[in-house]
C-alpha cells in the first residue's frame, strides 16, 4: 500500500503536475501574457503568478529528492555568470535604495527568481516533461499569436477599433487605455501590431527570442511567412533588426557548412539563405510603405529619441550611483547609467554566457534544438542595444526558458533533427 501511495504521489507531483503546469505556463506566457490584474502599478499576470506557484511546489520536491544539491555543471556556469550582476543589484538596493518599487520588483523577478526557477527548481522535471506536447503547443501558440495580431492590425485600419478582453488579452487595469498608454501609434489610424502583448516592441522582441525555435519546429513555410509578416507589422526598427540578423546568422551558418568541405564546395544552402533575404526586404519595404516612410526612417540618428540614452557612455561611474528604478529601452546604456561600469560589465557577462556554455559543451552545436535556443538568446543580446524591453512581461521569461533548453537540451528528444 505504501509503495502504491508513493507511486501515485510520484505520478501526481512528478509527471501529471509538471506536464499540466508546463502547458498552462505556455498558455499564459506565450498566448495570453498580459492577462491579469494590477496591485498599484505592479502587474500581476496569470503567467507569472503561475510561475510563482509552480516554483513554490517545486522547491520542497527538489529538496526531498536532493536534486537541488546536484547542480548541473552547465547550470553552475550560468549561475556563476549571473551572480556578479545580482551582487551589483544587491549593492544598489542596500546603498541607494529604491526609486520605483514596480521596476525594482521586476529586476528581482528577472534576474533572481526566473533564473533560479528555470535552471534549478524546474530541473527535476525536465526529463519527465512531455516535451513533444509542450513544443507542439509552443509552436501553435506562436503562430496563433501572430494571426491574432494580424487580425487586430487590419481590423483597426478597416473599422478603427480593436478587441480588448479584460483579464485575458489585456490587464484588467489597462482596459480601454492601450492606445493612450502603450506607445503603439504610428500616426493616424495606424497602430503597431501588438497581438495579445499590448505593445508592438514587446511582442516583437519577445517573439524574436523564440523565432529560431519556431523555425525549427514548424515545417510549413507559409506559417513562417505569416509570423515574419506579423513581426514586420510591429513597425518597430528594433524588431526589423532582429529579423535581418536572424536571416544573416542563418546565411553564415549555411556558408560555414558549405565551405568547410573545401575544396569541394556546395553552395545550395548558402544561395537559398541569400534568396530568403529578398522576401524579407520586401516585407520591410511594405512596412515602410504603410507608414509612408522612406529608408531614411531606418537611419534616423535619434532612433526614436533613444540616441540620448547613449550619453551614459560619456560619464561613467564605477559603482551604481542611483537608486534602483526602471531599465530603459537601450538596455546596456541604461544599465551603465544606473548600475555603473560594474553593472555594465557584469550584464555583458550574463548576456555572453550562452556562448560560454556552448564553449563548455560542444554538444550544443550538434543539437538543432539547443542551437535554436542559443541563436534566440544571441539575437536578444544584439537587439538589446536598441530596445531590450527587459523589464516588461514576458521577455525575460522567454529568455530564461530558452536558457533552460540550452542547458538541459540533451534530455529533450521530442524534436526532429
Amino acid at each position: 500500500m505504501d509503495r502504491l501511495r508513493q507511486s501515485v504521489a510520484l505520478r501526481l507531483f512528478g509527471l501529471q503536475l509538471c506536464d499540466w503546469a508546463a502547458l498552462l505556463l505556455c498558455t499564459f506566457l506565450v498566448l495570453l501574457p498580459k492577462g491579469g490584474i494590477k496591485v498599484g502599478s505592479v502587474p500581476l499576470t496569470w503567467g507569472y503568478l503561475l510561475l510563482g506557484l509552480v516554483a513554490f511546489i517545486a522547491f520542497p520536491l527538489g529538496l526531498l529528492s536532493g536534486s537541488l544539491l546536484r547542480i548541473h555543471r552547465l547550470a553552475l556556469v550560468e549561475v556563476l555568470a549571473i551572480a556578479p550582476f545580482q551582487a551589483v543589484l544587491l549593492y544598489a538596493f542596500l546603498v541607494h535604495g529604491v526609486k520605483d518599487w514596480g521596476f525594482a520588483i521586476s529586476d528581482l523577478v528577472n534576474f533572481v527568481f526566473l533564473p533560479t526557477a528555470m535552471l534549478l527548481l524546474f530541473k527535476p522535471w525536465v526529463a519527465k516533461l512531455n516535451w513533444e506536447a509542450l513544443l507542439s503547443l509552443l509552436r501553435r501558440y506562436i503562430f496563433v499569436a501572430a494571426v491574432y495580431g494580424l487580425v487586430l492590425f487590419f481590423m483597426r485600419i478597416v473599422t478603427g477599433a480593436i478587441i480588448e478582453i479584460p483579464y485575458l488579452t489585456i490587464n484588467a487595469a489597462d482596459y480601454g487605455m492601450i492606445e493612450t498608454q502603450k506607445a503603439i501609434s504610428r500616426g493616424g489610424s495606424l497602430l503597431k501590431l501588438i497581438s495579445t502583448y499590448n505593445n508592438g516592441n514587446v511582442y516583437g522582441i519577445a517573439t524574436i527570442i523564440l523565432l529560431p525555435l519556431f523555425d525549427l519546429l514548424e515545417r510549413k513555410r507559409w506559417r513562417k511567412a505569416i509570423l515574419r509578416l506579423a513581426l514586420t507589422l510591429t513597425l518597430s526598427r528594433t524588431v526589423w533588426i532582429g529579423l535581418v540578423l536572424d536571416q544573416v546568422l542563418t546565411l553564415f551558418a549555411h556558408m560555414w557548412h558549405d565551405f568547410r568541405s573545401m575544396p569541394i564546395i556546395r553552395l545550395r544552402n548558402s544561395v537559398r539563405a541569400t534568396l530568403l533575404l529578398l522576401p524579407l526586404c520586401g516585407l520591410l519595404a511594405l512596412g515602410l510603405k504603410m507608414m509612408s516612410r522612406t529608408l531614411l526612417f531606418l537611419l534616423d540618428p535619434s532612433f526614436g529619441g533613444r540616441a540620448e540614452q547613449f550619453e551614459a557612455f560619456s560619464r561613467i561611474w564605477i559603482l551604481p550611483p542611483l537608486p534602483v528604478a526602471d531599465i530603459s529601452e537601450v538596455v546596456y546604456a541604461s544599465i551603465l547609467k544606473s548600475f555603473g561600469l560594474t553593472g555594465f560589465l557584469t550584464l555583458l557577462l550574463m548576456m555572453a554566457s550562452p556562448l560560454l556554455i556552448a564553449s563548455f559543451d560542444k554538444g550544443v552545436f550538434e543539437s538543432p534544438l539547443r542551437r535554436a535556443a542559443l541563436k534566440g538568446m544571441m539575437l536578444y543580446a544584439a537587439v538589446a542595444w536598441a530596445d531590450g524591453a527587459i523589464n516588461l512581461i514576458p521577455v525575460m521569461a522567454f529568455y530564461w526558458f530558452t536558457m533552460l533548453i540550452l542547458i538541459y537540451g540533451r534530455q529533450i528528444t521530442a524534436v526532429r533533427s
